[in-house]
């Protein structure tokens, strides 16, 4: 709907000839056509506000300006009061394309299309639009001050420039005083330099004499120095030469041993591609083939950003151009009418009005271009993700691949000693070209400094030269001057002989008109001071002449003299001039070799420069490589200083578990242990209870055995005694048979004793079976101990 009144961004700034609509205090304000034809590059858009308050600020240094420079503000304002009439001249020179409509027909068409809101805006601008016309009507009252200032300027600097013109009046009737006097000083002077003619005359011709000694003297001195300068100029083209060859041997060999560590190089780098490729699966296809894909996805959504960001902006331009259509054709329909203000008002209205919907389309665009930032940048992080990921199967991928930089490392170890040697070699070299570039140097500047030294020789010749062609002109000036002066005591005299004559007619008449006889004598003392008044005249007149001629004769011996000293000069001078041109040819000649080695050592230096150029790039392509080296064997050592961590964290686990464990069995051992201690002092103690015991029942047994056999024998010897122990043994029936009496006998002693040793027999059977049982449980107890 108001797409027909759309405004640019820069309308809402203020222009250079923006300040006759609106003061700078206002912030709002209209701008002219002028500044819709003007790129919107050309100067930086600035805000009226911001203005405003920087030209308060300046006030008062322009108003100090001012009163210092009233000119610059005079031509300020000629510039743009001249700007002013172009742009009415040409707006008078437009013709209106349409009628504008009336200030009730667009106040009708805006309340159609508006709410009481913007009303209450266009009550708003209504205000400003009030503002604005009083501040348009201050403005004019300015300007009728700035010209009635300008025109009070301008009265006073004619003024100023009419007092400046008599003051140069002045002046120069003083100049023209102060020139008589100089003038007349400069005769008194030139009276004394005549005599001081033939004193220069002679101590030039000595003069003369002493610089051509000096100069034969120099020339002896350059001639034997120019043959030192082209002998030490053979030597250093020798030694140049020499230098040269040397350089390019060894460049020759510097390039061969380039051109095999470049193949050595490409071999590597065939060797890593090959076992690269060999060493990448399938998985890691797989995976640059994703990373592939979303890259090329994100390309696709940032082109359809872009896309969309510039449909946006071809929007934009059409916009704005058509809005610059609009304005200009509103604009081109002021011409020549007085418009009144309540059209300003309506078109002022719907201009802010256009701006406000500019302003929107700029806001919504502004939006729209964020939001494609933002799934940008969504996209990016996404995309960054995902590399992350790749970075980390690259990272595994490279752990495999660290055998194979460490054998390339050996071989760029290898290298690395190689091209160290090489490179202080080079150094060597370097430094030998330094010292006779230094050397070359200092020659060159000592030939430099003789170069000097003769070219101040040949200026103080010149200038000795010049000073002598001065003199020479001074000389003749003052004798063109004396032979005026000559002339003019000539004259002198003549005015005075014609004056004496005159005296001496007037003297004579006054004799004859008087007639005194009385008195003769007078008469003869006047003719004779008439005589001698006569022949002090002709004296007088004879010196004059002799004088006179004396002059003319010395003024042409002088003149004579001149000529012949100003032609010997100048006949030395020319001989001079050609030998300083055959000198600064020579020394032309010379600085062009100086010229041709110095480039020569140029190029001979820049070839270094390209050598170390050369040995740097090595250096840091070794550089490089040893810090890919370090940083595969960094990446290595991490990795397997993890591997080993996580080795280490699950031996020191199993460890402590192991140790747990161990301190567990050690505690149940030692519970066993003091178990089997307790349960062995037990048995000790049963067993040393059982010993005491069987110990109290052995001594017992034993008692009781001594008293049963003591018994026994007792029993025996009575029997024996008796008798009655042959009654009990016939009276007892007896199984064996005895052969003869001896064998009963003692079979009888024998048999008596059987009864003690079976009774014994049966009360050590028990004993044995307890110390049998004893042993078992000791050797039990020792077996458990030491498992």
């Amino acid at each position: 709907m108001f797409r027909e009144h759309l405004l640019t961004p820069e309308y809402f700034f203020k222009s250079r000839y923006g300040g006759g609509m609106a003061s700078a205090k206002s912030k709002e304000t209209l701008l002219p056509p002028s500044a819709f034809q003007r790129p919107a590059a050309s100067k930086p858009t600035v805000i009226p506000s911001a203005i405003g308050k920087h030209k308060d600020l300046q006030v008062g240094d322009e108003e100090k300006e001012e009163k210092r420079y009233p000119w610059r503000e005079l031509n300020r304002l000629s510039d743009e009061i001249s700007d002013l009439r172009a742009e009415n001249r040409r707006l008078r020179d437009k013709k209106p394309a349409a009628i504008i409509p009336t200030s009730e027909e667009i106040k009708a068409r805006v309340d159609v299309h508006h709410s009481p809101s913007e009303r209450s805006d266009r009550r708003h601008f209504d205000d400003i639009i009030s503002r604005q016309a009083t501040e348009v009507a201050e403005l004019k009252l300015q300007l009728s001050k700035a010209k009635a200032d300008h025109n009070q300027n301008v009265l006073r600097l004619e003024g100023q420039i009419a007092s400046s013109d008599i003051k140069h009046e002045q002046v120069l009737a003083r100049l023209q005083e102060k020139l008589g006097q100089e003038e007349e000083r400069f005769k008194n002077e030139i009276d004394i330099l005549n005599s001081n003619h033939q004193q220069e005359l002679s101590r030039l011709v000595v003069q003369v004499s002493e610089l051509k000694g000096q100069l034969q003297h120099q020339q002896e001195t350059r001639q034997t120095k120019q043959e030192q300068l082209e002998n030490e100029m053979r030597r250093l083209l020798q030694e140049k030469q020499e230098q040269e060859e040397t350089t390019k041997r060894d460049l020759d060999e510097k390039e061969a041993q380039l051109f095999e560590q470049s193949k050595e190089i490409q071999k590597l780098q065939s060797y890593i591609k090959q076992t690269q490729e060999y060493a990448q699966s399938t998985e890691a296809w797989r995976i640059d083939k994703q990373t592939m894909e979303r890259k090329l996805a994100e390309v696709q959504s940032v082109k359809e950003g872009l896309e969309s960001t510039l449909q946006l902006l071809h929007i934009r331009l059409n916009s704005l151009n058509e809005i610059l259509s609009i304005q200009e054709k509103e604009l081109s329909k002021t011409k020549g009418e007085e418009i009144s203000e309540k059209k300003k008002g309506a078109n002022l209205l719907t201009r802010w009005r256009e701006k406000v919907f500019a302003l929107l389309v700029q806001q919504k665009s502004a939006d729209i271009v964020r939001k494609k930032d933002e799934q940008n940048w969504n996209a990016k992080v996404s995309a960054i993700e995902q590399q992350l990921q790749q970075a980390l199967s690259k990272n595994q991928m490279l752990v495999h691949s660290i055998s194979d930089k460490e054998a390339q490392l050996e071989i760029e170890r290898n290298n690395l000693k190689t091209t160290q040697n090489a490179l202080t070699k080079a150094q060597e070299l370097a430094l030998s070209l330094d010292e006779r570039l230094q050397q070359d140097r200092d020659k060159v500047e000592i030939l430099q400094q003789l170069a000097q030294c003769v070219q101040e020789k040949m200026t103080d010749m010149d200038q000795m030269q010049s000073g002598i062609l001065g003199t020479l002109k001074s000389y003749g000036q003052r004798i063109s001057f004396a032979s005026g002066r000559v002339e003019m005591l000539q004259g002198q005299f003549a005015r005075k002989e014609a004056f004496l004559r005159m005296q001496m007619s007037e003297e004579t008449e006054a004799m004859k008109q008087k007639t005194v006889p009385e008195k003769p004598p007078p008469v003869d003392e006047t003719s004779g001071s008439y005589g001698q008044l006569c022949q002090e005249l002709e004296r007088v007149t004879r010196e004059r002449d002799s004088l006179a001629t004396q002059i003319r004769k010395d003024s042409e011996l002088i003149d004579q003299k001149v000529g012949d000293v100003r032609h010997k000069y100048e006949g030395e001078i020319e001989g001079l001039r050609d030998r300083i041109k055959l000198l600064e040819t020579s020394v032309e000649d010379r600085n062009q070799k100086c010229h041709r080695l110095s480039e020569q050592l140029e190029e001979a230096h820049s070839g270094l420069e390209e050598a170390r150029e050369a040995v740097n790039k090595l250096k840091t392509d070794l550089a490089r490589q040893q810090l890919e080296a370090e940083k595969a064997l960094k990446d290595k050592q991490t990795k397997d200083e993890q591997q080993f961590i996580e080795q280490f964290t699950e031996m020191e686990r199993k460890l402590n578990d192991a140790r747990r464990e161990h301190t567990k069995a050690v505690v149940s051992l030692r519970q066993q242990e003091r178990q089997m201690s307790r349960e062995r002092q037990r048995a000790a103690d049963q067993v040393k209870g059982l010993e005491d015991h069987y110990k109290v029942q052995l001594d017992k047994l034993h008692h009781q055995l001594k008293t049963a056999e003591r018994d026994k024998n007792l029993l025996m010897a009575t029997l024996r005694q008796e008798g009655l122990l042959s009654k009990v043994k016939t009276q007892r029936a007896s199984p064996v048979n005895y052969e003869s009496d001896s064998s009963t006998t003692d079979d009888k002693e024998n048999i008596e004793p059987r009864p003690n040793t079976a009774q014994s027999q049966r009360v050590s059977e028990p004993l044995r079976s307890v110390i049998d049982d004893i042993k078992a449980l000791t050797e039990v107890a020792s077996d458990s101990e030491d498992s």
